[in-house]
């Protein structure tokens, strides 16, 4: 397999575990980019407005969704973030908001990449 063929995320092992074929996801995995979409909009709104409580509500369910369909890097980098915000540290959240925004840009990427591989689209 060449790296082309190499894909971020275990999709197959989560259709495995979830014990559905991969076509069964599409539709799941469409109405996550569409809803990551929405997030990074709204991040950046209560980034704008210094909104700390309403970020970290977004930023708790980004990290779960990510969690529930293993999108593991943006889990991790959200996890963080969280934990910053929990804590009452705001000082990088413009970072951690492009951050977490570039990484849901390249994960939609990966994931239509692996979809389209298997001759499907989302």
């Amino acid at each position: 397999m060449d790296s082309r063929d190499t894909f971020r995320y275990d999709i197959d092992g989560l259709a495995e575990e979830l014990e559905i074929d991969v076509c069964s996801l599409t539709g799941l995995f469409s109405s996550f980019v569409n809803e990551m979409e929405i997030e990074v909009s709204e991040m950046s709104r209560l980034l704008m407005e210094k909104d700390w409580n309403n970020l970290e509500r977004v930023i708790h369910n980004i990290k779960g969704v990510c969690a529930n369909l293993t999108i593991d890097d943006v889990f991790r980098q959200a996890s963080e973030f969280h934990e910053k915000l929990k804590a009452g540290d705001s000082s990088e959240a413009a970072v951690y908001v492009e951050s977490i925004a570039q990484m849901l840009k390249n994960a939609e990427l990966d994931i239509k990449r692996y979809f389209s591989a298997k001759g499907l689209s989302i």
